[in-house]
């Protein structure tokens, strides 16, 4: 999903097709879901559905409301500085979705992500560790 999602935030950013930013800049992030995928030495039919579930998967982030917030958060201060670090983009995406953040592991128990918690911007709770 994280290959597919560069590609995909910037054609819904832009409003244009996945397919011209695929080939236009986002060649190298195929290329790395094929080192993925291939390292995996599934079947062509198994490695076709499963690209097809990561894009639908990345679409479904992109186009949530906080997805669609944080993009725009993002380019915006992109393009007023030309650059920005993981500190900042982490800040923008918290404010995109409302102060949440995802606890370190707390996917763990809900992986995968379903497309209709991706789309409502779902967070997991952190695991609770036993007492």
């Amino acid at each position: 999903m994280n290959c597919y999602a560069g590609f995909v935030a910037e054609a819904h950013y832009r409003r244009i097709s996945p397919k011209v930013c695929m080939f236009d800049g986002g060649l190298r992030d195929m290329e790395q879901a094929g080192t993925v995928l291939n390292a995996w030495q599934l079947s062509e039919v198994d490695e076709c559905a499963l690209r097809e579930l990561s894009y639908g998967r990345a679409v479904a982030l992109v186009r949530s409301r906080q997805g669609t917030a944080a993009i725009k958060a993002m380019a915006d201060a992109l393009m007023e500085r030309g650059e920005i670090d993981g500190v900042e983009i982490g800040a923008l995406c918290r404010d995109a979705y409302g102060g949440r953040q995802c606890a370190f592991g707390a996917w763990n128990r809900h992986w995968p992500p379903t497309i209709a918690q991706l789309r409502a911007g779902y967070i997991p709770e952190p695991v609770q560790a036993a007492a």
